[in-house]
């Protein structure tokens, strides 16, 4: 990664926001604070620019940027670097991370595609990042919870820990159920996780309640099936016809054999 760099001076208006920016919700209030201090003492860490097609496009520093534009400032220092698309998105992340700027969705979004940019393993970044390959494994899996979902998650202030489980329920209903349970009842964590347990707990029990009432139907259809067959064996034995009926049972199962004489 070429990362040479010299500081310059560019018009806000000249800087494109970076498309690859893992970062989604930006604290109106935060970004008015910083603006005042920007106000009053500057920008004191240039943000990080690269050279596009068209003009320039911002690497890292998206909150500075926007508060300076809040503060009315018309230049920003920014340091220019060398940098292409890929290497762009993964500064982009890392920077982030190493703030925590990132909620944790963001973080899992940003995550599984600079693995799919990069075409690197968990492994790899995870020993970029300096994390364990069971870090980065357990936030991409908060991916299957739904988008609307993991928006509720976030604007109800709820934590990783409570997303990580509704991980162990099946269904989207079953998840907008849950969460407006944790949301309404102000449930901790330890509290989600014992609701959840419950809840899974009881319909493994159902499931395996209406799986032995079809079985018992079955059964019992069987019997009717068995009995229907023994009175046309014996119909056609009364009316002359000569054939034998024999049950031969084995371990997984009943075999009927029926044999007609020429």
């Amino acid at each position: 990664m070429n990362r040479s760099e010299h500081l310059i001076h560019l018009p806000i208006e000249h800087i494109r926001p970076n498309p690859h920016q893992p970062r989604r919700n930006f604290s109106y209030e935060d970004l008015n604070e910083l603006a005042d201090s920007i106000k009053s003492v500057g920008i004191i860490q240039p943000i990080t620019v690269r050279v596009i097609q068209d003009g320039y496009e911002l690497v890292v520093g998206e909150r500075r940027l926007r508060a300076a534009g809040i503060a009315g400032l018309k230049e920003i220092p920014a340091m220019l670097v060398n940098m292409s698309d890929q290497e762009s998105a993964a500064v982009a992340l890392i920077e982030n991370i190493q703030r925590n700027d990132l909620n944790f969705f963001e973080e899992a979004c940003a995550l599984e595609r600079l693995m799919k940019d990069q075409q690197w393993t968990q492994k790899e970044l995870a020993d970029l990042l300096g994390k364990k390959q069971s870090t980065i494994s357990n936030k991409i899996r908060l991916l299957a919870i739904p988008e609307p979902i993991r928006d509720t998650l976030i604007e109800n202030q709820l934590s990783e820990r409570h997303a990580r489980a509704l991980l162990k329920l099946d269904s989207t209903a079953q998840l907008r159920k849950a969460v407006r349970k944790i949301i309404q009842d102000k449930l901790t964590v330890k509290e989600t996780e014992s609701y959840i347990a419950e809840w899974t707990n009881q319909t493994d029990a159902e499931i395996k309640e209406v799986k032995s009432k079809r079985n018992i139907r079955g059964i019992a259809a069987f019997k009717i099936y068995l009995n229907t067959l023994k009175q046309s064996v014996e119909t056609i034995k009364a009316a002359g016809g000569k054939l034998t009926y024999e049950e031969v049972e084995f371990k997984d199962g009943l075999e009927v054999r029926i044999r007609f004489q020429k």
